[in-house]
């Protein structure tokens, strides 16, 4: 009995942690972006990353040769107690070339590109 109680305490404990968590899908075109989820370095493209509920993200996916790109997953409160991140998944398209703003780049702690000498 007690093992079967400390199991649905368990189980419970894991179900409320989750929900305090969203998957986001990251995929980037062209694939193997570096993905910077606010500001710290986390995987590349494409991926799932397990983000928190409780506020906003920023994520910068940045590739040698392509343009940063900057998504921001925005808090919704939900009716039905479970609160949610959107957009749900990051869908980018890199265009080729340097990046338009550095500054946005250092705001978000992303490494620079240094210019080509």
């Amino acid at each position: 009995m007690k093992a079967q109680l400390l199991a649905l305490f368990v189980c419970a404990s894991g179900t409320v942690a989750c929900a305090a968590y969203q998957n986001v899908g990251v995929e980037s075109d062209p694939p193997g972006a570096k993905i910077y989820l606010d500001g710290e370095v986390v995987g590349h493209t494409p991926t799932q990353l397990e983000v928190s509920r409780d506020k906003g993200h920023s994520v910068m996916l940045k590739r040698e040769g392509y343009k940063p790109a900057v998504e921001y997953l925005v808090p919704h409160d939900a009716k039905d107690g479970i609160d949610f991140l959107t957009p749900a998944d990051v869908i980018v398209h890199l265009s080729p070339g340097p990046s338009d703003d550095p500054e946005l780049e250092r705001r978000l702690k992303i490494d620079v590109d240094k210019p080509a000498h």
